[in-house]
């Protein structure tokens, strides 16, 4: 008296899931025709409720035949789905790690800060003028946590210009001095550029760069020598040429 019909579409749904469609289909038919077979065998001739089994099981077996096909589609289309995701994966793996190249080959410090004063990411560059990380290794309790700008009084002011940075929401520039507890001072000049992700996040980051205020000025000095030596070039050139057509006509005046 049991009906034991919804039990083949286990059969139906694992064949749609893990096989071709050929392979569902053919699922489904043999359902479709085990429930014939059961009711041609096992029916009664004569009776009245013969034609509505035969119709109900119709109704299975067309059933079985859309749950197949719809499985299968479903299952096409998360499959193509993961294939996208994989490799879109791949693509944002590789792209991240051709910018951390670029930012490692940086001669200038690259820093990330958000507004707690957590430092994202920075470069050997970065981390080298900041002195950063060359403490011990944390224990493995806060092996995730990031340096913060809070952890010396030194980085007040680069912490201050990152604040002011992401709360005007503006990029500045600033000539900065830092100072350690053995009184060493460096000079830095940076520039900074407010990001974020996502309009509706309230969350910001801020993109530091560092540059040896020396090292600047020194490019300055050089750039400044260059275009001197250029103009003197070209001043030079402008003599030479009066001072050679006089010393030509010397010339035709001795031989004569």
């Amino acid at each position: 008296a049991l009906s034991y019909t919804p039990l083949f579409a286990l059969p139906v749904l694992l064949a749609s899931l893990f096989g071709s469609r050929l392979l569902a289909l053919g699922t489904a038919a043999l359902a479709s025709l085990l429930l014939l077979a059961e009711v041609w065998r096992f029916g009664q001739p004569l009776s009245s409720e013969l034609a509505a089994r035969y119709l109900q099981v119709g109704f299975s077996g067309l059933g079985f035949f859309m749950l197949a096909l719809l499985t299968h589609q479903l299952a096409s289309w998360l499959l193509r789905q993961e294939q996208i995701a994989s490799q879109n994966q791949r693509l944002a793996s590789l792209q991240g790690q051709v910018n951390q190249l670029v930012i490692d080959s940086l001669r200038d410090g690259v820093l990330v800060v958000d507004e707690q004063g957590e430092i994202h990411a920075a470069n050997p560059v970065a981390k080298a003028m900041l002195n950063l990380w060359v403490t011990p290794a944390p224990r493995p309790a806060v092996a995730g946590q990031r340096p913060t700008l809070h952890s010396k009084p030194a980085y007040a002011p680069l912490l201050g210009v990152a604040l002011a940075t992401m709360r005007n929401n503006c990029s500045q520039i600033h000539d900065i001095s830092l100072s350690d507890e053995e009184g060493h001072c460096q000079a830095l000049q940076v520039q900074t550029h407010p990001i974020s992700a996502n309009v509706l996040e309230p969350e910001r980051l801020c993109v530091i760069f560092l540059q040896d205020l020396q090292q600047v000025q020194a490019r300055v000095r050089t750039e400044k020598l260059a275009a001197m030596g250029r103009m003197s070039a070209a001043v030079a050139h402008e003599i030479r040429n009066p001072l050679a057509a006089i010393a030509q006509a010397n010339s035709l005046l001795a031989e004569d």
